[in-house]
């Protein structure tokens, strides 16, 4: 009997375990979501070009991305900038060569050349990563209120780590918070921030029609979790500057919106053989990318026009692949 007695209490107990242990792992709090956001403010400035001068478009980019906790805090941000320049001439003829691909600010790092009239020796690149490490934790309405003077915190001085022009940027994550979503990252996933800008659609003045200048810039954020894309948005902007056949500025433009922005205004929907504008073709996209692994969106089957063949894309994506995968292979590991 005692026997029996013992047995029941070590069976009693390893069950009292076993419950306790499963208990214990249900109420773990499973890694909780963050939302994506991303923002581009964009402005594109023309100069007229004279005897002595060529003309200028110049288009003015600032990215960042971001993701955010469920208190409205940044969890982690990626800041980064473009900066499209093409001359004319008073004859109204591109003189800067359209073909050369545009490096962001990040890209070109010391090639930038801030470095040499920065005051505490740092390029553009360091000081956004500092910007960028020291908003975290902050919300929208807390980062609106960041100065050059403001306090020290999460071990960067702002002083001695970016004196670059703020306001813009400032403005720029403020925004990216306020558009954050939950796209599907979860806290700890790697935030990317990924671009491709051409001046490919500058074109000279005619006797018949103005020239311009055009710095197109369509750009991402993607978290990862491993090779696991987590989260995707894809946006894309077009400055432009136009000028005429005597080198003249004839528009340009203070603030320039995106295709996100612009959603029917944009003009896609019409000439779309599915009737989709290019914001939900870009968030049809995203969505199918989400859940994936880099490799798998990356051998997306298409067809002899780069167009997507897969069953989950067909009614929903008619824009070429490649305008987002692009994106996707341009992330540094």
């Amino acid at each position: 009997m005692k026997k029996l007695i013992a047995i029941l209490l070590v069976c009693l107990l390893a069950a009292t375990t076993v419950f306790a242990q499963g208990q214990m792992e249900s109420e773990r709090p499973a890694t909780p979501e963050v939302k994506t956001g991303l923002a581009l403010i964009t402005s594109a400035t023309g100069k007229s070009a004279t005897d002595k001068a060529d003309g200028q478009g110049t288009a003015e980019i600032n990215i960042v991305a971001v993701t955010v906790d469920a208190e409205g805090k940044i969890e982690s941000c990626v800041i980064d900038a473009i900066q499209g320049k093409v001359k004319f001439s008073k004859e109204g003829k591109l003189v800067t060569d359209k073909s050369v691909p545009v490096l962001s600010k990040n890209e070109l790092k010391t090639k930038y050349g801030m470095l040499k009239a920065s005051k505490i020796g740092k390029e553009w690149n360091e000081q956004a990563a500092a910007l960028a490490q020291y908003v975290v934790g902050l919300t929208a309405d807390e980062v609106k209120a960041i100065a050059s003077t403001s306090a020290a915190r999460n071990g960067v001085d702002l002083a001695s780590s970016a004196t670059m022009g703020l306001d813009g940027i400032i403005a720029t994550i403020a925004k990216a918070v306020e558009n954050a979503q939950y796209l599907g990252a979860k806290s700890g996933d790697e935030l990317y921030l990924t671009h491709y800008t051409n001046n490919s659609k500058s074109k000279d003045a005619t006797s018949k029609a103005n020239g311009q200048t055009q710095t197109y810039a369509t750009v991402s954020a993607i978290t990862l979790n491993g090779d696991v894309i987590t989260s995707m948005i894809v946006d894309a902007v077009q400055p432009t500057v136009k000028f005429d056949a005597q080198g003249q500025v004839t528009s340009d433009s203070a603030y320039v919106k995106t295709k996100n922005e612009l959603k029917e205004d944009y003009g896609m929907a019409k000439a779309s053989s599915i009737g989709k504008e290019w914001y939900l073709q870009a968030q049809a996209f995203s969505q199918y990318a989400t859940g994936k692994t880099i490799s798998e969106v990356m051998g997306t089957a298409v067809n002899e026009k780069g167009v997507a063949t897969d069953a989950d894309l067909v009614s929903s994506v008619t824009l070429a692949v490649k305008n987002f995968t692009d994106l996707i292979a341009k992330i540094e590991k």
